[in-house]
Parts: structure tokens; C-alpha cells; sequence
């Protein structure tokens, strides 16, 4: 399935508000039509019908608008060999609508979420007297801008890197580097004890940050030890991960929309630990 990445591009291809109509892409190659981008084709309601409908004591209940989505649809399998060459073939497809029409595309995935029933929750939100500063507070609140696990991740981890020239000012260090820095704010920012209470709190997450990983060398397992310092390397090297690109080994970055379900399982240390970051150096004295 695919998401229109702009709004431009949905008024290219989708004509009126409530009651749509749905233009298309046709897909050439070799002079040979192979596909199409355009309104859900049959097929694909009736394969995926259950993540659309929801039945609940016998009413039939939408948890998403069908009309509205579109689909890439691939006729030709002789174009790609195995599962693999077909994601490829897919970015590649992506990669021309965009460049050759001005038509931005991305590959969305149903979320489990959209079919919960939901609750029309009230609560009460009684707010600190702590001030936080306004820069690292909107990289901290941009995390909630994006559904992209990678972005998220990069927007928490801005928050701490925002306080490296205070930091290093501090520390005194004669030859600072990142990890370094690093280690400094989150042992200033953070104990053991908070570390591992916040661990115990989900049994799984535990087993998730401690055991070693045999694939993704970024996943540095959390030491008890030294574990505020695990914690900062943890969170540096798969920062590195993210944010290099150049060639490497197989998994040793984690590269777009193949590892994002691993980057999502991350996201919650370094948010426990970007918000004890913001809160500890926010307005702090050097």
C-alpha cells in the first residue's frame, strides 16, 4: 500500500473532498505495461479486508476509509526474482514517480492501533514550575511530528546533543569526542538505580536492551555494571547507525523502511532518556 507524501501530489491524482475521484499512474517498462498506481483494486480489499472492517456485537464499523487509499499494483512478476528484488523494485519505482512526474509516493503499513475501539479519555495535567528551554523542548516535541521511528529517534537524540558545548565547557575534557560527551550528560542526568527500576518496569524490555545482539552490532547490550554508561554507548552507536550512510557491511546501518521495526523497539530508552536530559540541563548553570 501507498501514501501520497504531499498534499500536492494527492491533488494530482484525487479529484474533490468527500466524494472522490481517483486518477493513476500507468506503469511502463520495455514498452510493456506492468502496473499501476491508483484506487485499491479488488484484490487488495478482499486480502486485506480484516485491517479495514471491524465487527463489534454484530455492527460493521470502518477503521479506515477505503476510498482514499491507493495501491501500487505490480501485474508482471518477471521483473523481479524473489522478495527482495521486488522491495527493491519498488524504491526504484518510487524514486522515478518522483523525479519523472513530481509525484511523491512512500510505502505506508497498516498500524494494529487504527482498530482499537478507543476511549474519549479526561484527565488532569498539572503542570511543573520547572522551566525547560524552548530549543531542546521542540527537538523533544518533534519526535511527535513524525510516525517514522527513525526520525523520532534523531529528534530525541537532539535533545541531548544540544547541550554538548555546555557539557564539554563543564567537563573540561582536553580532547572531547562524541561518545565522550555523551557519556558525561547522561551520567549527570541520570542514575543506576533510575536505570534499572525503569528496566524492571516491562520485564520484556529488559531482556530487549541486555541481551546481545548476534545481527545489529549497534544494539550494545546494557551492562549492569556500568550501565549508565551501556546506556549512553547503546544510544550513540545506533545514533551513528541512523545517521551514517556510507557503504558498509550488511546491518551494520540501519538503512530506510528495512529496520524500522527494530528502531521503533529503541525509541523508548532514548526518549526516558532525553526527557531526563532536558529536565537535569534545561536553564543549569555552567
Amino acid at each position: 500500500m501507498n501514501e501520497f507524501a504531499d498534499e500536492l501530489t494527492k491533488k494530482k491524482l484525487i479529484k474533490g473532498y468527500d466524494y472522490v475521484q481517483t486518477g493513476g499512474i500507468t506503469l511502463e517498462k520495455n514498452g510493456e505495461v506492468i502496473g499501476h498506481i491508483g484506487q485499491m483494486s479488488d484484490l487488495f480489499w478482499h486480502t486485506f479486508y480484516d485491517q479495514y472492517i471491524v465487527e463489534d456485537y454484530g455492527a460493521i464499523e470502518h477503521a479506515r476509509n477505503n476510498g482514499k487509499d491507493i495501491t501500487l499494483q505490480v501485474w508482471n512478476d518477471k521483473v523481479f526474482e524473489n522478495t527482495e528484488q521486488f522491495y527493491k523494485f519498488i524504491e526504484q519505482i518510487l524514486f522515478e514517480c518522483n523525479v519523472n512526474l513530481g509525484f511523491g509516493f512512500k510505502m505506508s503499513r497498516f498500524e494494529n492501533e487504527s482498530k482499537l475501539k478507543g476511549h474519549t479519555s479526561n484527565t488532569k495535567l498539572c503542570l511543573s514550575n520547572i522551566e525547560l528551554e524552548e530549543t531542546p523542548l521542540r527537538y523533544f516535541n518533534f519526535a511527535n511530528y513524525t510516525k517514522i521511528p527513525r526520525h523520532k529517534y534523531l529528534a530525541y537524540y537532539q535533545v541531548i546533543e544540544f547541550f554538548f558545548t555546555r557539557a564539554v565547557r563543564k567537563a573540561r575534557f582536553p580532547q572531547p569526542n562524541e561518545l565522550l560527551i555523551v557519556k558525561y550528560i547522561a551520567t549527570n542526568s541520570i542514575t543506576e538505580l533510575e536505570v534499572v527500576t525503569w528496566l524492571d518496569d516491562i520485564k520484556s524490555r529488559g531482556k530487549h536492551y541486555t541481551k546481545p545482539s548476534e545481527k545489529y552490532p549497534a544494539l550494545f547490550p546494557l551492562e549492569a555494571t556500568e550501565i549508565v554508561e551501556s546506556v549512553a554507548k547503546r544510544i550513540y552507536l545506533i545514533r551513528c547507525s541512523l545517521v551514517h550512510s556510507k557503504e558498509a557491511p550488511n546491518d551494520v546501518n540501519f538503512i530506510p523502511n528495512l529496520n524500522d521495526e527494530i528502531i521503533d523497539k529503541e525509541i523508548s530508552l532514548i526518549k526516558y532518556v532525553a526527557e531526563k536530559v532536558l529536565y537535569k540541563w534545561s536553564n543549569a548553570p555552567e
